[in-house]
C-alpha cells in the first residue's frame, strides 16, 4: 500500500513537472458523492444546521455561472463502478501504480459548455481502479485536434463538491494571517519592498486541482506540490496539468515523499500545508493522522510558529457498497446539514475524523495560540479540518469573512460562495 509522506520544499522550477522529488497517493473519497437529485438524510449526524441559515438570512453573493456547477456531474461522473453519468467516456491514459493505487486511468468526456475561440471544452476524469473517481477536471482542448492534443485545465473549474472547500478553508488560512502575509500571496508589497513569498505545500496532487488553484489566485506565493504515485504524475498531460502549471510560474509538482520533504524544510518556513493524501486502501495514512505522527510532528517543525496553518480533507461519514449509488447522505442545499457521521456508541467515520482534528490541533497548538475546526462540505461526506496558530478563532462568522477577503485580494476569482464554503456546518475543535 502507498505509504503517504511528504514533499520537497523548493518551488523554484516553476511550471515544471518534476519526476525526481515530491510524494502522496490519494485516492478517492469521491464514492461518497451523489448524483444532483438528492435524496433522505442520514439521521446520525454530528453536524447541525449549516453556517449561512444560522447566521445570516441573505442570499449568498452574486458570483459568474460556475462552469464546474455539480449539476453538470453526469456529463464526466462516467458509468463505471454504477456511477449515474451518461457513459464510460474515452479512455486517453493508463498506467500501472507501483504504490497501491491499482491502473491509474483518464478518461475524456464531452462538456456541453460552448467553445472558447480555438479550444471546446472537455472533462476529464483520473481514477484508480475501476470505482475510484480520484480527480476531474474541466479542460480545453484545441479543436480538431483529437483526444490525444494536449488540453489545458482550467483553474478556476472545481468539480468536486470538497475541493470548493478545501480551497475555501485554504482561503479562510490565508485571510487569517497577518496582512503582510496575504498581501504578499496576492503579488503586492508593502511599502515598495519586495516581500518573501508565503510558501504553501500540497501533500497529494492527484489531478493537481488545488495547487492550480492556489498558485493561480496567489501568484506571489510559491506553491509546491508532492505526489507519492509516479503514475498519478505520469497522467498530468492527459489532466491538463503540465499546459496549465507552465502558466503558472510560482507552482512546482515533483514526486516524491511528503513527510520526508516536510522534514527537510528549515523549521518555520512553511506558511501553509494542505493535505489531501490517501493510499491504496482510500485510508490517510496514520503518519498524518495520529496523536505523535511523524508527519504531524514535521509539520509543526515545518510550519511558521506564529501564524502556520493546516488544511486537510477526510473522510467523514461511511463509504456505499452497491446499490447504494442512490441513497443520499445529505442533500447539500441551504437549509439541509451535511452528515458528519458518528454512530450512538461514538464510533463512525466522523468520529475518526474528529480524532484527527484533535490530534493536529495537540500538535500544532500544544498550550500556544491558535484554533481548531472542521466544516462540512455539500453532497459528500468528508470534513475539512483547519488548525491554524495565532490568535484566538473567531466562529463561523470569521472563517467565512477571511476566506471572503483572500478572495478579494485573489488574482483568479472563483465561481462559487467561498464564505459559505468555508463555514459550512462549522464545528468548533477547540483554541490552544
Amino acid at each position: 500500500m502507498a505509504k503517504e509522506r511528504g514533499r520537497n520544499a523548493s518551488a523554484k522550477n516553476a511550471g515544471a513537472l518534476d519526476s525526481t522529488a515530491l510524494p502522496s497517493p490519494k485516492p478517492s473519497r469521491f464514492q461518497t458523492m451523489r448524483p444532483p437529485a438528492a435524496s433522505r438524510l442520514r439521521p446520525a449526524t454530528l453536524l447541525p444546521t449549516p453556517w449561512r441559515a444560522r447566521h445570516t438570512s441573505s442570499p449568498p453573493p452574486a458570483t459568474a455561472p460556475d462552469p464546474a456547477d455539480w449539476e453538470r456531474s453526469p456529463e464526466w461522473y462516467g458509468s463505471q463502478g454504477r456511477g449515474w453519468g451518461r457513459g464510460a467516456g474515452e479512455p486517453v491514459f493508463s498506467a500501472a501504480s507501483p504504490v497501491g493505487n491499482g491502473v491509474v486511468t483518464v478518461t475524456a468526456h464531452p462538456a456541453s459548455l460552448a467553445p472558447l475561440g480555438s479550444v471546446a471544452p472537455e472533462w476529464r476524469v483520473l481514477r484508480f481502479g475501476e470505482d475510484t473517481r480520484q480527480s476531474v477536471a474541466l479542460v480545453d482542448v484545441p479543436r480538431g485536434g483529437g483526444p490525444a492534443s494536449t488540453p489545458t485545465s482550467r483553474p478556476a473549474a472545481l468539480a468536486f463538491e470538497y475541493v470548493k472547500s478545501v480551497v475555501a478553508c485554504s482561503l479562510t488560512a490565508l485571510g487569517s494571517m497577518p496582512p503582510p502575509i496575504l498581501e504578499a500571496a496576492a503579488g503586492g508589497g508593502a511599502g515598495g519592498r519586495t516581500p518573501q513569498p508565503p510558501s504553501i505545500l500540497c501533500i497529494g496532487v492527484g489531478g493537481g486541482s488545488v495547487p492550480l488553484a492556489l498558485a493561480s489566485l496567489f501568484p506571489g506565493a510559491s506553491v509546491a506540490g508532492v505526489d507519492l504515485c509516479p503514475a498519478v504524475l505520469g497522467a498530468a498531460d492527459a489532466m491538463g496539468l503540465t499546459a496549465a502549471a507552465g502558466r503558472a510560474p510560482n507552482l512546482t509538482i515533483r514526486l516524491g515523499d511528503g513527510v520526508a520533504a516536510l522534514e527537510a524544510l528549515p523549521a518555520g518556513s512553511l506558511d501553509l500545508v494542505v493535505v489531501d493524501a490517501f493510499d491504496g486502501a482510500d485510508d490517510v495514512p496514520s503518519a498524518l493522522t495520529t496523536v505523535g505522527g511523524v508527519g504531524l510532528s514535521a509539520a509543526a517543525a515545518a510550519l511558521h510558529p506564529a501564524h502556520g496553518a493546516l488544511v486537510i480533507n477526510l473522510h467523514a461519514g461511511p463509504k456505499p457498497g452497491p446499490g447504494d449509488w442512490l441513497t443520499s447522505l445529505g442533500r447539500g442545499g441551504p437549509a439541509h446539514p451535511p452528515t458528519i457521521v458518528v454512530r450512538p456508541d461514538g464510533t463512525g467515520p466522523g468520529a475518526s475524523a474528529l480524532a484527527t482534528a484533535r490530534a493536529w490541533s495537540l500538535a500544532l497548538l500544544d498550550g500556544g495560540a491558535g484554533s481548531a475546526w472542521l466544516v462540512g462540505v455539500r453532497r459528500q461526506a468528508n470534513a475539512v479540518v483547519v488548525v491554524a496558530r495565532g490568535g484566538k478563532g473567531g466562529g463561523a462568522n470569521s472563517a467565512a469573512s477571511a476566506a471572503t477577503a483572500a478572495a478579494a485580494r485573489a488574482a483568479m476569482a472563483l465561481p462559487f460562495d467561498v464564505g459559505d464554503r468555508a463555514a459550512y456546518g462549522y464545528y468548533r475543535i477547540g483554541d490552544g
